[in-house]
């Protein structure tokens, strides 16, 4: 898949959201990686090429947090497991202890959060090294990673300047309520609360290569209506279809990629304590062309992804 196509699928579907996001045009392929935003932070993704086709994706926060998710298909690792996971980079080791297990559309791995250092080893590296438990488990070439890393660095900044151009704008109208009329009512039915909110914009949600290839193959496409439970501390336990696209794949699709990749601030009562909570939401899968983007559907609505 060509790098204008995959332009043109990641702006797509970017254009629907309601979230502030980067301007589309930022989105760049750096040294084989290639680099996107989300609502809080950027990643720099690969696939590499061998058994289970290892993905690496490597994240840095606004804040300035660090973390890495290594999948591949051949993996049995498990959601809500944690594993024992070092990587060896440049002669030092990061990780250790409890990473979480993560699965996505037969993909499955961990994600491990990283100190400030290993992004300047993951730059300067040739290699990198992972370990479960004292086995080694995949051996990748970091390849690019030093171009791959200043353009994620670049996004970070434009996208804090982002952040703090919004967050002067709210400030003048903080003294004014959004809807008066509003009963307050969250989705759990708690007067006065509020509902679970994603912490990162849907577009870091679906990537480049999430497209299922049989849906691809057979040229199917469609919406996918999508409930999903996030629990006290904002993780999601749960996704549930509620209006299917017509293709199971597209279907399943949609709930793995929430289930791996959808971050959330949790439902709070009126007193302000976390409670559980759900959220809804689409994704519209339109088979990808190499023709320029189109503008986005105007019938978008708030909290639908559009994808081309």
């Amino acid at each position: 898949m060509g790098a204008s196509m995959i332009r043109s699928i990641i702006a797509a579907f970017l254009l629907c959201l309601p979230a502030p996001v980067l301007g589309l045009d930022f989105y760049e392929e750096r040294g084989g990686w290639s680099i996107a935003p989300s609502d809080d932070g950027c990643a720099m993704s690969m696939d590499y090429d061998g058994d289970g086709q290892t993905t690496v994706l490597f994240g840095k926060d606004i804040d300035g947090s660090l973390f890495i998710s290594v999948t591949n298909y051949n993996w049995s690792a498990k959601r809500g497991t944690t594993y024992d996971i070092t990587y060896s980079l440049n002669g030092k080791l990061y990780g250790g202890g409890k990473n979480p297990g993560i699965e996505s559309s037969g993909q499955k791995g961990f994600v491990s959060r990283v100190e400030n250092s290993f992004e300047r080893d993951f730059a300067a590296g040739r290699s990198l090294q992972i370990y479960l438990g004292e086995q080694l488990i995949d051996r990748l070439s970091l390849s690019g990673t030093a171009v791959g890393v200043a353009s994620l660095n670049r996004c970070v900044t434009l996208l804090k300047q982002e952040h703090a151009a919004e967050a002067k704008e709210k400030a003048k109208y903080a003294d004014l309520p959004n809807d008066p009329f509003s009963k307050a009512t969250t989705s759990s039915g708690t007067a006065g609360g509020t509902d679970p909110t994603p912490k990162q914009n849907m577009g870091i949600w679906v990537t480049s290569n999430d497209y299922p290839a049989k849906a691809i193959r057979e040229k199917h496409e469609g919406t996918t209506r999508f409930r999903l439970f996030i629990d006290t501390h904002g993780a999601v336990q749960k996704c549930e279809t509620i209006e299917t696209s017509g293709f199971p794949e597209l279907d399943e699709q949609t709930c793995a990629l929430a289930l791996r990749r959808a971050r959330f601030d949790p439902a709070r009562d009126s007193s302000g304590k976390n409670i559980e909570g759900v959220w809804e939401s689409a994704v519209r899968w339109e088979l990808p062309t190499s023709l320029p983007p189109r503008p986005a559907p105007t019938n978008c609505v708030v909290g639908e992804v559009c994808i081309r």
